[in-house]
């Protein structure tokens, strides 16, 4: 599999994703720190189109992972969309949308300002999550693992993109402004990580 990878690896995009990802973040980082503040600050707002491409990414990323797995080239697409799909609602704020407050926070479980109506249905869904989560790792941890001991590009690229997401979550909430933008650049790298790596392992199981 990995001497496939290498080969495959010679052409097209997939010579090198990584250049390709990291140059764009790279390039909207340079373009929006030379631009006023408030440009910046549109860049760096909840309703950007740097936010717009990173949610529609992940939902590309459901629809390639479900095909995937429908035409039986991998055997974890539908983990893999349940997952994307949740990073997909989460990156559009549909977490706290429709409650009280985020239903990620455990401040929205224990708070008698949130009522059951919410609480229990919420509930519902991170429990449910939680599981197809975990399930997911136990399938597929040790396999990745492998993988990346060998230095597969696709493992390496879903490496890339869970760094990211913690990266992300490290500097949310920073006040000044530059956080904010490298936030949301670093935000719209991660499903793209994904889509490539996902796009790779199909190429090198052929």
């Amino acid at each position: 599999m990995v001497e496939q990878d290498r080969r495959t690896a010679k052409n097209g995009f997939f010579r090198n994703p990584f250049r390709v990802i990291y140059l764009t973040i790279v390039s909207i980082l340079i373009l929006a720190v030379l631009q006023d503040d408030l440009v910046i600050f549109y860049l760096a707002s909840e309703s950007s189109p740097i936010q717009a491409f990173s949610a529609i990414g992940y939902f590309i990323g459901l629809v390639i992972a479900v095909i995937l797995q429908r035409k039986g080239h991998i055997s974890f697409g539908i983990g893999t969309a349940v997952i994307l799909l949740s990073m997909g609602l989460r990156e559009m704020d549909f977490h706290d949308r429709f409650t009280t407050m985020g239903i990620m926070k455990t401040r929205f479980y224990i708070s008698d300002a949130v009522p059951l109506s919410e609480k229990i249905p919420a509930t519902i869904i991170m429990l449910g999550l939680g599981f197809i989560i975990a399930v997911f790792l136990i399938k597929h941890f040790r396999p990745f693992l492998t993988a990346l001991r060998a230095k597969n590009t696709a493992a390496l690229l879903t490496l890339n993109g869970i760094a990211f997401t913690v990266i992300s979550k490290l500097i949310d909430s920073q006040p000044h402004l530059l956080f904010c933008i490298i936030e949301e650049t670093i935000e719209l790298a991660i499903p793209y990580f994904f889509i490539s790596a996902l796009l790779l392992y199909r190429q090198t199981e052929q």
